[in-house]
């Protein structure tokens, strides 16, 4: 009856941290990043290389075009099939599109008596 979009409640969250952070093990606020939210499974495998070719410090030409050892290639391929491999397990839970009605429930409480309302707290 309250819907919460999950993008609504990510924004929420990082407003609430970012004006009242916690503090680390030194004292220091703890920095929380907006969450990047993605729509697909291609969307987070896109987004996989290209995080992996910022943090290897590669442009994406130059990654395709420079040689790497075959064991550092396997190195840095390992994370990305696993964070895949991941999603694709967790797929039908981060990128189900249905949506839930609760007129059902609506309409059993309204068909309840006065009674049965009391008994279940509805009142």
């Amino acid at each position: 009856m309250n819907p919460l979009v999950f993008q609504d409640l990510a924004r929420l969250l990082y407003e609430h941290y970012s004006s009242s952070p916690c503090i680390d093990s030194n004292g220091r606020p703890i920095q929380v990043p907006l969450m990047k939210l993605l729509s697909s499974t291609e969307e987070f495998s896109d987004h996989l290389l290209r995080d992996a070719i910022k943090r290897s410090g590669l442009t994406a030409m130059a990654s395709s075009k420079q040689k790497v050892s075959p064991k550092l290639e396997n190195i840095r391929r390992k994370p990305m099939e696993q964070a895949k491999y991941l999603a694709s397990i967790y797929e039908p839970y981060t990128f189900y599109g249905g949506r839930f009605d609760s007129s059902n429930t609506q309409r059993l409480k309204e068909s309840m008596s006065e009674e049965e309302k009391r008994e279940f707290e509805l009142m």
